[in-house]
């Protein structure tokens, strides 16, 4: 790839507002380029597409009580409690993920990318496959991505 596209690529890096904060996730060098949209859909792993789903299935059914007013409601507080109970068994599979020989805590993140401290460097633009894990049970994220940036810290 281009010069060009390394910064077209942190430009966009850029559009983004960060969070200085650590949170756990896991990055695993690769050596192909970025997959496409039907190969990232074909790796994501089981535990990541089962969170997703229930998300969705959760949000949609709570929805549809909330129209039915005052006699719902109690109806719609026991749901959320077993919604709560499934979101901590799933935040307990979405950890088995985890792999520790290719965990790091980032030092910030945002909606298109995150910055942590390695152990050793990697190449510009180096495909990693990262599996990224939000505090509180908030789930958990996998994508691919490339590296902007690579400097030494003392």
């Amino acid at each position: 790839m281009s010069e060009l596209t390394l910064q077209q690529l942190a430009e966009t890096y850029q559009d983004y507002f960060s969070v200085e904060h650590g949170i756990s996730l896991n990055v695993r060098p690769l050596d192909c380029p970025l997959p496409s949209t039907d190969e990232l859909a074909a790796a994501i792993p089981a535990p990541f597409l089962m969170a997703s789903d229930v998300n969705s299935l959760n949000s949609s059914a709570l929805r549809s009580l909330n129209r039915l007013g005052e006699l719902a409601e109690e109806l719609v507080n026991y749901l959320q409690q077993q919604a709560r109970k499934i979101d901590l068994l799933l935040h307990y599979v979405l950890r088995q993920q985890d792999d520790e020989s290719t965990r790091y805590i980032t030092q910030s993140y945002s909606g298109s990318g995150c910055c942590y401290l390695a152990d050793s460097a990697l190449s510009l633009l180096q495909v990693v496959e990262v599996k990224l894990f939000l505090d509180n049970n908030d789930g958990a994220v996998f994508c691919y991505g490339q590296v902007l940036s690579c400097e030494q810290v003392a």
